[in-house]
C-alpha cells in the first residue's frame, strides 16, 4: 500500500537523486548508502514503521551523515517524526486520549517512537515556532 506520505517521501527522495529499494534486511529497518545514493527499506514493514524509517533515512542524507551516534540516530527520529505527526492532529487525539504514546502512535497511525521524538522536538522548538505563528 502506498500512502500519500509515501508518495511525498519518494518525491523528496528523487530530488536528493537517492534510490529506494524494499528488500529483506536481517535484524534492520533501513540504512542508507552513502556510496550507492541508496536508502534500503525492510519490505515486512508496517506501513506506520515503513514511513517513519524513510523519513528517518531520509534525515541521513539530507544532513550528509557518514556515521550513526545516538546523537545522529535521534536527530534523524527527530527530523522523520515531523514528517509523519501534524502538530493538530497530535494536540487532537492527545486531548482525545491522554497522553500515552502508545495509544497516540495508534490513533495518529505512527510509531510510538514517533511520538517520543516529536515530543522531543515540539518541547525544544514547536511551542516557540507557534508563538511565532509559523505552525498552528
Amino acid at each position: 500500500m502506498t500512502t500519500a506520505l509515501m508518495h511525498e517521501l519518494l518525491r523528496h527522495a528523487a530530488e536528493l537523486e537517492v534510490d529506494v529499494v524494499h528488500c529483506y534486511l536481517d535484524g534492520k529497518r533501513g540504512c542508507y548508502r552513502k556510496g550507492d545514493g541508496l536508502i534500503l527499506l525492510d519490505h515486512r514493514l508496517t506501513v506506520a514503521q515503513m514511513e517513519f524509517t524513510f523519513a528517518h533515512e531520509l534525515a541521513h542524507v539530507i544532513h550528509d551523515d557518514t556515521s550513526s551516534s545516538p546523537r545522529i540516530e535521534r536527530r534523524a527520529d527527530i527530523y522523520a517524526s515531523g514528517y509523519v505527526i501534524d502538530t493538530h492532529a497530535y494536540k487532537q487525539a492527545e486531548w482525545s486520549y491522554g497522553c500515552d504514546a502508545g495509544t497516540l502512535a495508534r490513533e495518529l497511525n505512527t510509531t510510538k517512537r514517533a511520538v517520543e521524538s516529536w515530543r522531543i522536538w515540539y518541547a525544544a522548538r514547536g511551542r516557540q515556532l507557534e508563538q511565532t505563528g509559523a505552525i498552528a
